[in-house]
């Protein structure tokens, strides 16, 4: 299911919620505006991926990976028409995130590009309650990601300088 979000208030937010590197715990990204949809990747899934980073030698990508891999399924998903800002996650790595994330939409030949950037979202937008909700089990996530459909991701990277960074 793919839609076409035109903003209301002209600000589509996406927060998270559960760090991705707090492996013990689901991690949950969220978009809201006109829209609400979330994406969650379970704590089972987190330690698996970082299993195998870490024995290609990855560990210190594990999360940039991981969250760009799934900032790219949201907003592929979603496929917003306006820009989108993305709360600071992993504040000074917002270049690489975007690295990864170009290098994702290109081996995977999608069309046209995702339009987003970094900035704050605060505790007070409704992408933070969104994903606070879902994390909390209050909500249930539009998609639950699986391991498949990241690690699918990874590798179509695994050989570029992304992978290096």
């Amino acid at each position: 299911m793919k839609f076409k979000v035109e903003p209301k208030n002209g600000k589509i937010q996406i927060d998270q919620s559960g760090k991705i590197e707090d492996t013990a715990k689901d991690t949950v990204l969220a978009l809201s505006d006109d829209i609400k949809y979330t994406v969650i990747l379970s704590a089972k899934t987190k330690r698996t991926l970082q299993s195998i980073l870490r024995r290609e030698g990855r560990p210190g990508m594990f999360v940039y990976l991981v969250f760009s891999s799934l900032l790219y399924l949201l907003l592929k998903s979603v496929q917003p028409k306006s820009k989108v800002i993305v709360d600071k996650e992993y504040p000074g790595k917002e270049d690489l995130v975007k690295l990864i994330i170009k290098r994702i939409i290109q081996k995977e030949g999608a069309e046209g590009k995702l339009n987003f950037e970094f900035g704050l979202v605060g505790k007070s937008s409704n992408a933070h309650g969104l994903a606070h909700k879902t994390y909390k089990k209050k909500l249930k996530a539009n998609k639950k990601v699986k391991f498949e459909e990241v690690i699918r991701l990874i590798y179509l990277i695994k050989n570029d300088r992304v992978s290096r960074y």
